[in-house]
């Protein structure tokens, strides 16, 4: 059976990376901000703004996909995949615009992570910079802007879903809870994803996967 394509339409900093982790401890391909297609983002972002997706090849490379730019476009991936699997990871606003606060801040580091021998710096800047502006409508850190566009993205969403031949589609997973049960979070998902019983009950004994505490 064809594993339906996975995309997490929650924005940076509500456990993107701990959801891609997660993915992959359950067998699947999948990327965190479109990394590891065997091109520099700027490759898949404008066509996807131009909504050209039939001919990306990182389609086929991944099963599940997560992180911006991915959540801007989940009305197009949803026309191109009807059998895709949706997942939502809210997260309470205050600490989300913390930690989105600190990002920005702390940018220059933080890029430096993802440098390799063909995205410099300066050119991981400009992408970073380029996505923030369409997803925020801002470069720099802005409180209002960022928490408007929270709201207005989080219920776009449940409102696109709420129609009942696509609401068995979403899964919301609020994944950055302090209070998170892990093995509870493990089976939500696994059921969602139609994971075999075998997998489901080794998987969810284990912890659930928390990469980049600060921001998920």
């Amino acid at each position: 059976m064809k594993q339906p394509k996975i995309f997490n339409l929650g924005l940076s900093r509500t456990g993107t990376t701990s959801m891609h982790k997660a993915t992959q401890a359950l067998g699947m391909r999948s990327t965190h901000a479109l990394n590891g297609g065997g091109w520099p983002l700027c490759h898949y972002i404008y066509p996807m703004m131009r909504n050209d997706f039939q001919w990306l090849d990182i389609w086929n490379q991944f099963d599940a996909f997560h992180d911006l730019p991915i959540p801007l476009f989940y009305r197009q991936f949803y026309q191109q995949f009807p059998d895709a699997k949706f997942i939502l990871t809210p997260r309470d606003k205050k600490t989300w615009l913390a930690s989105c606060h600190h990002l920005v801040d702390n940018l220059q580091s933080h890029v430096r992570v993802y440098v390799t021998h063909n995205k410099t710096p300066e050119v991981m800047m400009m992408l970073s910079a380029f996505i923030r502006y369409i997803t925020y409508g801002t470069v720099d850190f802005n409180k209002q802007l960022y928490s408007e566009t929270y709201d207005k993205h989080y219920q776009d969403v449940l409102d696109f879903f709420d129609d009942p031949s696509r609401k068995s589609q979403l899964l919301v997973l609020p994944i950055c809870k302090p209070d998170k049960d892990d093995e509870q979070t493990w089976l939500s998902l696994c059921s969602f994803l139609n994971i075999p019983r075998n997998i489901t009950r080794y998987i969810s004994k284990q912890p659930f996967p928390h990469r980049n505490k600060r921001g998920g």
